[in-house]
């Protein structure tokens, strides 16, 4: 293994054991989350799991920037395709997001849980909507910025701080500069 790979491979143990320091030991699902996605702070991993689709908006873009609000970004999504089956748990987000970095590279920080709301309905019937983690998810009606129908999602911050709180969907500490 080459020096540079050795210092990669240190510096995501270190991010990794770091980041283990913020679970508590009951944490409403945080914890199951974390683990279920530790190891997805390499990219490859994430797709070699099935998170294979890159997201893009209407528009085109990949990296998800609040350009209106100015209140930050949310970052590149990759989806999980077998996972949109009208559940949601914790353990399982239907996408994990990055923020691209300086150098070309992706760096793991959140990620988001949706399930299509017709489909929820037909797995649910007569249940309210879906909440995770002891939050409603949010409903984003039909005529959003991805084409889809209605949907609900929540956003989890559970690999780099979000000082807008642990589910707001921006992130003013993560940039598109980089993609």
């Amino acid at each position: 293994m080459t020096r540079r790979a050795l210092l990669s491979v240190a510096a995501v143990v270190v991010l990794m054991l770091t980041t283990a320091t913020l679970a508590t030991a009951d944490d409403n699902g945080l914890s199951a989350a974390r683990a279920a996605t530790a190891q997805f702070h390499q990219l490859d991993a994430a797709q070699a799991a099935g998170y294979t689709i890159e997201v893009a908006d209407l528009n085109g873009f990949t990296c998800i920037d609040d350009i209106v609000g100015h209140t930050g970004a949310m970052g590149v999504h990759f989806l999980n395709p077998s996972l949109l089956d009208g559940n949601v748990n914790e353990s399982t987000p239907e996408l994990v997001i990055y923020e691209p970095t300086t150098t070309g590279g992706m760096r793991l920080v959140a990620v988001e849980y949706i399930v299509i709301k017709a489909s929820w309905e037909a797995a649910h019937p007569g249940a309210s909507a879906p909440s995770l983690f002891d939050q409603p998810m949010e409903l984003v009606p039909a005529g959003n910025r991805y084409g889809l129908p209605d949907f609900y999602e929540i956003h989890t911050w559970i690999w780099k701080d979000n000082p807008l709180g642990m589910h707001n969907d921006w992130n003013p500490t993560v940039t598109c500069a980089y993609a």
